[in-house]
């Protein structure tokens, strides 16, 4: 684990980059690092409660569809705290997934019911609960989802899990 500064914004930029095993576990310490970074920042509980649910499902994700649970892979983990927002980079070592293939807003009916899949919750919850995230493929192969979370306006988020009974 490295705390570093990036030299030309010295007093407003602060990095820190995990890197962890793919093997489930791993990603509550992760969490744990989130939780610490996020209170320093002043994020209300809710909104580091909504971080770690997204961050845990981005590592889960990297880790079983990017890094395909090989052990001999990593998870690289990047927290960009800056002035206002908080930039997470999860990057795995694998071939890379779309999670863009069912699109589609999971309904709970359904999945109670038994007629889905009990699966295919994260991307709904990690597009629900971070202020905005992108997916890239990573120049050195990969895949990397960046998650931000906004400092300012960090209450006003719905509450993801109201809205799935709408």
């Amino acid at each position: 684990m490295a705390l570093s500064q990036n030299p030309k914004q010295q007093s407003t930029e602060n990095t820190i980059q995990l890197k962890i095993p793919t093997h489930l576990g791993y990603e509550k310490i992760v969490m744990a690092t989130a939780n610490a970074v996020a209170r320093k920042m002043g994020l209300p509980e809710k909104r580091i409660d909504d971080l770690n649910t997204a961050l845990a499902e981005a590592i889960i994700n990297a880790m079983e569809h990017g890094n395909k649970m090989n052990p001999q892979l990593q998870v690289v983990i990047t927290f960009t705290q800056t002035v206002g927002k908080l930039i997470i980079s999860i990057r795995d070592q694998g071939q890379g997934f779309s999670p863009f293939e069912n699109k589609d807003k999971p309904k709970i009916e359904d999945k109670l019911a038994g007629v889905s899949s009990p699966r295919g919750w994260g991307w709904f919850l990690i597009e629900n609960l971070v202020d905005e995230v992108q997916v890239n493929s990573a120049p050195e192969g990969g895949t990397v989802i960046r998650l931000v979370i906004l400092a300012e306006d960090s209450q006003g988020k719905e509450d993801v899990y109201e809205s799935l009974y709408l």
